[in-house]
């Protein structure tokens, strides 16, 4: 087994079976490769962690992920200003308290395949920084499964939030697209808009969250084409937030499907009742 602390002075490859005991820095002009089917322990410390300001490429393939593994208490995972092309795929991670995984500053990139589980957040990105994240599982996170502020903007299709706390925060005017994803058991709410916030929904299914959608403090959302049944409340609007409706299927709720408060505005062009759903869009 390898173990490596401190700073990378040259481009690296790690397999097998690695030991992070501190902090393992990746400056600018310096890429971390790590091949498929390799183990990266972290130290139950604080200070384990992978801070990226070169370009981090972690390529797993199905049945032969990468797998992050900390021990304890850990730093995650730091895409930040610099890292413009890091990619993680097929790469799973099983966390304990802070993000998992945090894109900040004015860092890019692209996260594919990723199975999440557990962490306080499993994805945080803020400041500048733009992200992808794509046919990835998010699970059992103890306060959001993705965090976006600070004006970032992330991309989500075809992922799964289950059973976090609440699937997707966005707040300081962040932005998120989401597109045929799902959300199911949120014990708080399955996106929860906040602070100027934007956001696109395409296509989604929401089941059995406490609250499917909710938005305060001017924020903005556009829902299309989604579908939500068994939530207690499927819309939540206040603070002069605005939620647009269009060719949502919404039914089988616990309670109200659309609850306004504080000026909110909804605008609803085609809402079915789940029995009277078309069949084709």
């Amino acid at each position: 087994m390898k173990e490596f602390a401190g700073t990378l002075d040259r481009d690296m490859l790690w397999q097998g079976v690695v030991r992070v005991k501190e902090r393992v820095f990746i400056p600018k002009g310096v890429t971390l490769s790590i091949q498929d089917n390799t183990v990266v322990l972290f130290d139950g410390s604080s200070d384990a962690s992978l801070e990226v300001r070169g370009t981090l490429i972690a390529s797993g393939e199905l049945g032969r992920e990468v797998r992050f593994y900390p021990t304890g208490e850990w730093g995650g995972i730091q895409l930040k200003g610099g890292s413009r092309d890091s990619v993680l795929k097929h790469v799973w991670v099983d966390g304990f308290e802070g993000p998992l995984i945090h894109c900040a500053e004015d860092a890019h990139a692209r996260l594919w395949n990723l199975r999440l589980r557990r962490g306080g957040t499993a994805v945080h990105v803020s400041g500048q920084a733009r992200l992808s994240l794509r046919f990835s599982e998010i699970t059992e996170a103890q306060h959001m499964g993705l965090w976006v502020e600070d004006n970032a903007a992330v991309e989500v299709e075809a992922s799964a939030f289950n059973g976090n706390a609440t699937g997707v925060m966005v707040g300081g005017a962040g932005r998120v697209d989401l597109k045929d994803c799902r959300f199911r058991g949120s014990r708080e709410c399955g996106v929860n808009g906040m602070k100027d916030s934007r956001l696109s929904i395409q296509s989604c299914a929401f089941e059995g969250n406490q609250t499917a959608l909710s938005l305060r403090d001017r924020s903005a959302a556009d829902l299309r084409k989604n579908r939500a049944h068994d939530n207690k409340l499927v819309v939540f609007a206040g603070g002069n937030s605005r939620v647009n409706l269009w060719k949502n299927v919404f039914g089988h709720g616990q309670g109200a499907d659309v609850d306004l408060c504080e000026n909110a505005e909804v605008h609803c062009l085609k809402l079915f009742p789940l029995e009277a759903a078309p069949v084709a869009a």
